[in-house]
Protein backbone atom coordinates (compact mmCIF):
# COMPACT_ATOMS: atom_id res chain seq x y z
CA UNK A 1 0.00 0.00 0.00
CA UNK A 2 1.35 3.42 -0.97
CA UNK A 3 0.22 6.62 0.74
CA UNK A 4 0.84 10.10 -0.65
CA UNK A 5 -0.82 13.06 1.05
CA UNK A 6 -2.36 15.59 -1.33
CA UNK A 7 -4.13 18.38 0.59
CA UNK A 8 -7.33 16.81 1.89
CA UNK A 9 -7.03 13.76 -0.37
CA UNK A 10 -4.97 10.64 0.08
CA UNK A 11 -3.68 8.60 -2.80
CA UNK A 12 -3.93 4.89 -1.99
CA UNK A 13 -2.64 2.10 -4.20
CA UNK A 14 -3.24 -1.63 -3.78
CA UNK A 15 -1.77 -4.54 -5.71
CA UNK A 16 -2.01 -8.31 -5.71
CA UNK A 17 -1.02 -11.28 -7.83
CA UNK A 18 -2.22 -14.80 -8.49
CA UNK A 19 0.89 -16.94 -8.83
CA UNK A 20 0.40 -19.62 -11.49
CA UNK A 21 -3.34 -19.12 -11.50
CA UNK A 22 -3.97 -19.86 -15.17
CA UNK A 23 -4.66 -23.59 -15.33
CA UNK A 24 -3.45 -24.09 -18.91
CA UNK A 25 -0.11 -22.27 -18.94
CA UNK A 26 0.55 -21.56 -15.21
CA UNK A 27 1.19 -17.86 -15.84
CA UNK A 28 0.45 -15.40 -13.05
CA UNK A 29 -2.09 -12.61 -13.13
CA UNK A 30 -1.32 -9.24 -11.54
CA UNK A 31 -3.65 -6.42 -10.70
CA UNK A 32 -3.95 -3.21 -8.80
CA UNK A 33 -6.12 -0.21 -8.23
CA UNK A 34 -5.63 3.37 -7.10
CA UNK A 35 -7.92 5.64 -5.13
CA UNK A 36 -7.74 9.39 -4.72
CA UNK A 37 -9.72 10.10 -1.60
CA UNK A 38 -12.71 7.77 -1.84
CA UNK A 39 -12.80 7.68 -5.64
CA UNK A 40 -11.37 4.98 -7.84
CA UNK A 41 -9.13 6.71 -10.38
CA UNK A 42 -7.36 3.78 -12.02
CA UNK A 43 -7.23 0.00 -12.09
CA UNK A 44 -5.37 -2.64 -14.05
CA UNK A 45 -5.35 -6.40 -14.44
CA UNK A 46 -2.91 -8.28 -16.64
CA UNK A 47 -1.92 -11.85 -17.35
CA UNK A 48 1.88 -11.95 -17.36
CA UNK A 49 3.70 -13.02 -20.52
CA UNK A 50 6.22 -15.16 -18.60
CA UNK A 51 5.89 -17.70 -15.81
CA UNK A 52 7.01 -16.36 -12.41
CA UNK A 53 9.49 -18.54 -10.51
CA UNK A 54 7.95 -17.82 -7.11
CA UNK A 55 5.09 -16.08 -5.36
CA UNK A 56 7.58 -13.42 -4.19
CA UNK A 57 8.51 -12.55 -7.77
CA UNK A 58 4.84 -12.40 -8.79
CA UNK A 59 4.03 -10.05 -5.89
CA UNK A 60 7.08 -7.88 -6.67
CA UNK A 61 6.00 -7.52 -10.30
CA UNK A 62 2.48 -6.56 -9.19
CA UNK A 63 3.81 -3.96 -6.73
CA UNK A 64 6.21 -2.51 -9.32
CA UNK A 65 3.42 -2.17 -11.88
CA UNK A 66 1.17 -0.51 -9.32
CA UNK A 67 3.89 1.99 -8.34
CA UNK A 68 4.51 2.75 -12.00
CA UNK A 69 0.82 3.49 -12.45
CA UNK A 70 0.91 5.89 -9.49
CA UNK A 71 3.91 7.75 -10.88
Amino acid sequence: MVFLGLNSFELEAFSDSDYGGASLDRKSTTGGYQFLGRRLISWQCKKRTIVANSTTKAEYVAAANCCGQVL
